[in-house]
C-alpha cells in the first residue's frame, strides 16, 4: 500500500529499488470502514478483501460506543476506494462485510443527543 516515504535516486542505483518505487506508487488510499462484527474486531492488519483479492489492511479499528458500529480506518487500493465496491474484512480467518463511509459516523453538534 502507498507509503508517505519519499526516495531519491543520485547515479548508481539502490539495491531492491526496483521493487519499492511501484510500491510507493500504488494507489493506496486511507479510508474509514464499518464492518459487520458481531463477536470479535479487527485489530489492524487483516487483509481487506474484495472480489476475493487482497486490496488493502486496515490499521486500527475498534468499536465505537458513541456510534455502536466496528469502525476500522486502513489504506485500500485507489480503484477499489473510487468504484464504492462492497468489501470484507477478515477477523479471525472468516471474511466479515465492510462498507467505506463516506463521512465520519458521529453528530458533532448533538443532535441525536438533545432529541
Amino acid at each position: 500500500m502507498k507509503s508517505h516515504a519519499r526516495v531519491v535516486v543520485i547515479g548508481g542505483g539502490i539495491t531492491g529499488c526496483s521493487v519499492l518505487i511501484p510500491t510507493l506508487n500504488e494507489a493506496g488510499r486511507l479510508v474509514l470502514f464499518e464492518i459487520d462484527a458481531e463477536d470479535a474486531d479487527p485489530w489492524g492488519g487483516e487483509p481487506v478483501l474484495h472480489e476475493g483479492e487482497c486490496v488493502g489492511y486496515p490499521t486500527s479499528s475498534g468499536y465505537g460506543h458513541t456510534t455502536g458500529r466496528t469502525l476500522a480506518l486502513g489504506y485500500v487500493r485507489g480503484d477499489v476506494v473510487t468504484s464504492n465496491a462492497a468489501c470484507d474484512v477478515e477477523v479471525i480467518g472468516r471474511p466479515v462485510p465492510a462498507r467505506r463511509l463516506e463521512r465520519p459516523p458521529v453528530d458533532p453538534e448533538g443532535r441525536r443527543m438533545r432529541g
